[in-house]
């Protein structure tokens, strides 16, 4: 809908995705547009041959291999795009103690140095995956295979592009074993020993990097930011994504803020639109 709505330079699409697949958005897309008017950059975690030929049956310019590599990327989009593109120098990365399940200046580079918007993916790493031990637990009872296998090529996916290298690779043996019906009985339990590790680092990374930041000018009134976020959401304002710069850490934390910002980044509007009117309706009585 918003490539018939606005003219872009140029699509990324992951080829996995839960409610549209890349390719699929690419067939869409090349009913309306050919390869030379709006070019389409796939991006996955699979294998390089696979994804590659998955990604030329789809009407893709290129495809790139996930976790993404800046040089790379920024090479390939230049290939695609008519844009002078100046390779990024990585300044000096923080001091992370010697920290080995994190390997942060390596994913610093793959964030282009901005380390607030990697500690907003750890956060919501720890939001959304923290608890997934349980969840596995239950679609193994439940023998829901192909929803397993899904689930584990997104956390392996996600665990690599924050440069969680051993945990990725835990992961990753863990949803072939599955994929191809091998035994991984073993493997969940050093799945769960690895998911605790990770998130034991990432607290502590965490706590660093609030410590080290100024919060003062930050807003912390909840309902301030529930009304900004109203008014953005209501006009499908993509400002309510970089709105949240402006959100104290700990705010950020609350429950209904954190999915809110979750719907926003994902550009669901309408959803963190109906969150924020019944808060305001429930808080209103």
């Amino acid at each position: 809908n918003l490539v018939k709505q606005t003219k872009y330079d140029i699509v990324l699409t992951d080829i996995k995705m839960p409610v549209m697949g890349g390719c699929e958005l690419a067939k869409h897309i090349r009913e309306r547009y050919d390869k030379d008017e709006l070019p389409i950059i796939a991006i996955s975690a699979n294998n390089p041959e696979k994804g590659m030929l998955c990604a030329k049956q789809c009407g893709v310019n290129d495809y790139i291999q996930k976790p993404i590599n800046p040089d790379s990327f920024l090479i390939t989009l230049q290939k695609q795009i008519n844009c002078n593109i100046n390779q990024i120098k990585f300044i000096e990365q923080i001091d992370t103690q010697g920290n080995s399940i994190l390997d942060v200046p390596d994913a610093l580079k793959r964030f282009v140095n901005n380390n607030e918007l990697y500690t907003q993916a750890l956060r919501s790493f720890i939001n959304d995956y923290g608890d997934s031990v349980d969840k596995i637990k239950g679609l193994i009872n439940s023998k829901n295979t192909n929803d397993l296998i899904d689930y584990l090529h997104t956390i392996k996916g996600i665990s690599a592009n924050l440069s969680a290298k051993e945990f990725s690779l835990i992961t990753a043996k863990f949803h072939d074993n599955v994929k191809y019906g091998k035994d991984y009985k073993n493997l969940l339990n050093e799945y769960g020993v690895g998911l605790n590790n990770l998130k034991k680092e990432i607290e502590e990374y965490l706590g660093i990097q609030e410590d080290v930041i100024e919060n003062e000018n930050l807003l912390n009134d909840k309902d301030e930011v529930l009304n900004i976020l109203l008014e953005y959401c209501n006009g499908h304002n993509t400002k309510a994504i970089h709105f949240f710069k402006e959100v104290s850490y700990k705010l950020k934390e609350d429950s209904l803020l954190s999915e809110i910002q979750r719907d926003v980044i994902n550009y669901n509007f309408k959803k963190a639109k109906e969150k924020i009117e019944k808060y305001i309706e429930n808080n209103s009585k």
